[in-house]
């Protein structure tokens, strides 16, 4: 695996980003999708949706900042939209994959693949979601398509994830997956005059085949109690 931007993305949206970007601006041309499950999918969000985002964040601020840094960067539709070009799969802004997670064709949060280690060829899982759909299940299956992006089709060696210890229903994801907690960072600035412990979590390759495959290809089969043993 090479170590640049287009690792994580598709070649399809490699496809999008370089007609997007043709003559140096962006076009607003809907970015292809991809289908987690009959209700769900993923795709880069485009500049037309800065409201869209803008709003959504707006709404869920108090849930989102205590956890995300960047809340705080989107203030109005002006912001929204350039976070929306920095996140776009091209290789002079970003070294992530960022996708919108829509269901039934509403933005409801955020994923994303990134911060690429070459020696460990390994990468990080990052994510958020709307408070209204928290509990259900949906994040789940997310996560699970993107791992199985990461060690099926990009062919990862290792995936990590990073949780505040205080972020209950973020931590159930990672320990759901058999992920191992691999260190603590006791003092994590936040944001300049906040700190909170933060906990990362990692998962191999040959741990991914042998304990949660199996599961990951039955989750259409499973209920939000399954996954958290609560409704």
């Amino acid at each position: 695996m090479s170590n640049t931007p287009w690792s994580w993305i598709p070649g399809i949206y490699r496809n999008f980003s370089a007609n997007a970007f043709a003559g140096g601006y962006l076009i607003d041309t809907m970015p292809p999708e991809y289908q987690v499950n009959a209700e769900i999918s993923l795709r880069p969000m485009v500049p037309n949706e800065s409201r869209h985002l803008f709003q959504l964040v707006a709404q869920n601020r108090d849930h989102l900042r205590p956890w995300l840094n960047w809340v705080d960067d989107i203030l109005t539709v002006k912001q929204a939209k350039q976070n929306i070009l920095n996140w776009l799969p091209h290789s002079h802004l970003t070294n992530q994959w960022a996708v919108g997670i829509y269901l039934k064709g509403n933005l409801v949060g955020m994923a994303d693949i990134g911060n690429y280690d070459q020696k460990k060829d390994q990468a990080e899982i990052g994510y958020w979601l709307v408070a209204d759909e928290q509990g259900k299940g949906s994040m789940h299956r997310v996560v699970a398509w993107l791992l199985r992006h990461c060690f099926e089709t990009i062919g990862l060696q290792g995936v990590k994830m990073q949780c505040a210890a205080q972020n209950e229903r973020s931590l159930r994801i990672p320990l759901h997956f058999g992920f191992s907690h691999t260190a603590t960072d006791s003092a994590y600035q936040l944001r300049p005059g906040e700190s909170q412990e933060l906990l990362t979590f990692s998962l191999q390759k040959e741990e991914w085949n042998s304990r949660v495959s199996l599961q990951a290809n039955h989750f259409e089969n499973l209920t939000p109690r399954s996954f958290f043993g609560v409704e």
